[in-house]
């Protein structure tokens, strides 16, 4: 083999034999299932995305905003699946595998053709591919957007590559284009400009003159224009945190401690979790003190170093610079940082950090220790893959990983009603209120887990006072829900207050019109209060709507046979 043929077959084998050695570590992750957590926004509950694609479910992936997103073409691969393996979990895991698979092996084609290096190439993409830090990226089916996004960017820097080397208008639209797609399946692809000009710097050592600069201007336009669209869509989805929530000062303080963690998480990968909780103004002055010290320190090292090498700069910088959308400084959700916020900072720390420790010397020992690293990097990362088995498993690792944890609460709560554990559901439920009380939907959820505990012993006990007073302090956390309302007039016949029961009744169906229950239990109390001709009304209004109904008939027969027309 000739060394131009060696130069056009290897880097693409090698790319393949990544992607394969990537694709069998991620592999468990087709036994998982879905989570209570963003899939049912993605897929599990989403009728346009289940109607698979089509003209209708194209028009609507460019023109919705749902989960505080735009990103069409993640709506696209979703609907995709859907088409090929209906709510299957497992194909929807398949497709997340071989895209992260697919970006290993573009990753080191990346980097070999960029540096001519195979050896340091293969170390940097295998260590990133193969790191716990990317599991939440690929195990979790909302997570579509990384992979895709990452596959799309990595085509956009091999185009970039590719144009640097004999620029011209065809080779910058084909950066252009594949810049704007990524952008269209997740937008923190908005640094990629930036990630242009770094490569410039190394490896393509090209110094960023007047026009290297200005020639990133289009590129930029386009992700100053996907930054417009994604604030009004986290806007009109309700994702923005204003000021009011977290003030300006602890975002900032946030974001510098939060890069520490990055780091500290990439080189220690323990405790990962699918929710870091924001410590809002809580943190110590310290802590963001020393992390701007810590980070200044790092930089400043790095840029001396420069003169003689400067991949560990580039690698330092690429890391920051990508991390900038999602340091919380617009504060998205509630979260202090996340794992899938390192898919593509992570690129670059693998790169700095693998050529910065070949410029020491002594390639054997790096690749020794590289090659000893992976084999400790994949069990933890198959390790990690089993925690996204289902969500409850998913929650009580986040609660076991974390301190503080309101979320991972809320969500073990919400397991526990759906199978009608109402005093679990009631215990996490008051943790998750005393640890976040602003947070309205767990306040409703207490409500309601109050409510059925009070139903539970009121099928053993009757409407004692206990049972009354949960269902009294039940309504008040959950003022909006029509069942609480029901549950809590239906104790208060029971307990032969009947006048203070029909207000709820009425409540409950200006909440829910056409609630048949609520229907029937007013009548009955109505019929209790000897108000036979009213109660006839409400049990009719009911039969009409659901002529069904096991108790309606016989109780519509009753109070006619007392009194009633």
């Amino acid at each position: 083999m000739t060394p131009a043929t060696a130069n056009r077959v290897l880097p693409p084998l090698a790319a393949l034999v990544l992607a394969l050695a990537t694709a069998a570590a991620y592999w468990p992750a087709l036994a998982n299932g879905f989570v209570a957590y963003d899939d049912d926004v993605y897929v599990t509950a989403n009728a346009e995305v289940q109607a698979g694609p089509g003209a209708e479910t194209l028009r609507w992936a460019f023109s919705a905003f749902r989960g505080g997103n735009w990103h069409p073409l993640t709506w696209i691969s979703h609907a995709l699946d859907c088409r090929l393996h209906g709510q299957e979990p497992r194909g929807h895991h398949l497709t997340s595998v071989l895209l992260h698979a697919a970006n290993a092996g573009l990753f080191l084609l990346l980097l070999w053709r960029l540096t001519g290096e195979p050896v340091p190439a293969a170390l940097a993409a295998a260590l990133w591919a193969a790191h716990p830090l990317r599991v939440e990226s690929v195990a979790w089916v909302a997570e579509r957007k990384d992979v895709l996004s990452g596959t799309l960017g990595l085509l956009a820097l091999l185009a970039y590559a590719w144009y640097r080397r004999r620029p011209g208008p065809p080779r910058y639209a084909a950066v252009a284009a594949l810049h704007a797609l990524g952008l269209m399946a997740k937008p923190m692809l908005v640094t990629l400009p930036l990630l242009f000009v770094l490569l410039d710097l190394w490896p393509l050592a090209r110094m960023p003159r007047p026009r290297l600069v200005w020639e990133k201007g289009p590129l930029l336009a386009l992700s100053v224009a996907s930054c417009v669209v994604t604030v009004l869509a986290q806007r009109r989805g309700g994702a923005l945190g204003g000021l009011e929530a977290i003030p300006l000062g602890a975002r900032l303080d946030n974001a510098l401690v939060a890069c520490l963690r990055y780091l500290g998480k990439t080189l220690w990968p323990a405790d990962l979790a699918v929710f870091y909780p924001h410590p809002g103004a809580s943190l110590p002055s310290w802590q963001p003190l020393a992390a701007a010290l810590l980070l200044a320190a790092l930089t400043a090292a790095l840029l001396r170093h420069a003169r003689r090498d400067r991949a560990p700069l580039v690698g330092w910088l690429w890391f920051l610079g990508a991390l900038v959308p999602v340091l919380g400084l617009v504060q998205v959700g509630q979260q202090s940082m996340a794992d899938r916020y390192t898919y593509l900072p992570s690129m670059g720390l693998a790169a700095g950090l693998v050529w910065g420790a070949r410029s020491l010397g002594r390639p054997r020992l790096l690749t020794a220790v590289g090659l000893a690293t992976l084999a400790a990097l994949v069990p933890a990362t198959r390790a990690q893959i089993a925690v996204w088995r289902d969500t409850r498993s998913l929650f009580e690792w986040a609660r076991a990983a974390t301190s503080g944890n309101w979320l991972a609460h809320n969500k073990l709560a919400h397991l526990a009603a759906r199978e009608g554990r109402w005093a679990e559901a009631a215990g996490h439920y008051e943790t998750a209120l005393g640890l976040n009380p602003r947070h309205g939907h767990t306040r409703a959820g207490l409500g309601r887990a109050l409510a059925g505990l009070a139903a539970e012993e009121m099928g053993r006990a009757g409407a004692t006072p206990e049972v009354l007073a949960r269902f009294a302090r039940a309504e008040e956390l959950a003022p909006e829900d029509p069942e609480v309302r029901n549950n809590h007039g239906l104790a208060l016949v029971l307990a032969g207050r009947r006048d203070e029961a029909i207000p709820r009744f009425r409540e409950a169906l200006r909440l829910r019109p056409g609630f048949v229950d609520a229907l029937n239990n007013w009548g009955v109390a109505l019929m209790r209060s000897g108000r036979y001709e009213e109660a006839v009304d409400r049990f009719e209004e009911a039969l009409a709507l659901d002529p069904d109904h096991p108790r309606l008939r016989a109780n519509l027969e009753e109070a006619r046979r007392r009194g009633g027309p």
